[in-house]
Parts: C-alpha cells; sequence; structure tokens
C-alpha cells in the first residue's frame, strides 16, 4: 500500500512521514529529497538555476515513476506543488492521499531559517494566497485530512497512524 502525504510546505509531511513508515514499517519516500539526490542540488537551487518550470518536468516524471513502480508498502511526502502534475494523478489512483493541513502562522513559524523557494520573504498575505489558491486542489485528492496546527512532527505521526487504523 502506498500512503501519499500532500500538504503545504511546513506542514510535516516529510518529519511525521518518516516516523509514520517507521511505525508501519513501510518504506519512506519523500519526493523533494529524490530529486535532490537525483540532481546533486538542494530544491532551492533546482529553482535558482533552472526555473519552476523544469523542476515540475522533473517532478512529474518522478511521480509517473512512483505511479508506475511496485516501492512496496510506502509512506511518499509529497512537495507541496506535486499535486499541480499529471504525474501526481497517477500515483493518487492507487494510493491513500493524506492531507496534512497547516495555518498560515505556522507556516511562518516553522519556515524560520528554512529555505522554501516559492516562500521565501513573501509577506503573509502572498502566503495566505499561494496557500487558499493550493487548498481546493489537495481537497481533491485527500482520503481524509489531519490539522498539524500546534502539533510536534511526532504528534502528527501519531495522530496520521491512529486515523489510518480506522480508515483504512
Amino acid at each position: 500500500m502506498k500512503i501519499v502525504l500532500i500538504g503545504f510546505s511546513c506542514a510535516y509531511k516529510t518529519c511525521a512521514g518518516k516516523i509514520l513508515a517507521e511505525k508501519l514499517g513501510y518504506n519512506f519516500i519523500d519526493t523533494d529529497e529524490t530529486l535532490e539526490r537525483r540532481t546533486g542540488m538542494g530544491v532551492a537551487e533546482i529553482f535558482a538555476r533552472n526555473g519552476e518550470e523544469r523542476f515540475r518536468e522533473e517532478e512529474n516524471a518522478l511521480l509517473y515513476e512512483l505511479a508506475e513502480s511496485d516501492c512496496g508498502n510506502a509512506v511518499i511526502a509529497c512537495g507541496g506543488g506535486s499535486p499541480l502534475c499529471s504525474g501526481f494523478r497517477a500515483l493518487a489512483c492507487n494510493a491513500a492521499v493524506v492531507l496534512l493541513t497547516v495555518g498560515v502562522d505556522y507556516v511562518l513559524s516553522r519556515l524560520d531559517g528554512v529555505s522554501r523557494p516559492l516562500s521565501d520573504g513573501l509577506p503573509r498575505g502572498s502566503l495566505q494566497a499561494l496557500m487558499d489558491e493550493r487548498s481546493g486542489l489537495y481537497a481533491e485528492f485527500a482520503r481524509f485530512t489531519v490539522n498539524t496546527d500546534g502539533l510536534t512532527s511526532v504528534q502528527t505521526a501519531e495522530l496520521l497512524y491512529s486515523e489510518l487504523c480506522k480508515r483504512i
């Protein structure tokens, strides 16, 4: 079974996803980390050197690859923009997609000292607008939603585990 975590930056997709995968005995795959290993560059550097369009092309190819591969039981943490890619639809067809939501104030506090290409330096209002723009797309794919506001990544993983046990 593939469990796919989606949501905006800083929703704990990666941190909680790693913990959840370990708890379930599943493989863990992070799309951003995979792209970083393949390119030898961080996501911010990929955006800076190649632009968002090229990044999305590489991300899309990876999502199709994950959709078609037998990666065993896996928790897959997707980048915040992954659902914008057609490859995400293919991946979501055979997976339990879980949306991790986070409020703008928590994003801002969690971003402190962390580089995220599309959110760096955005004023609160612009960040909220980007989050609002993506929220409908996220909801379209989600089997269920977990709000991470006020939670640690460990608490988020525990809540995910509990909800998955009830629903899947």
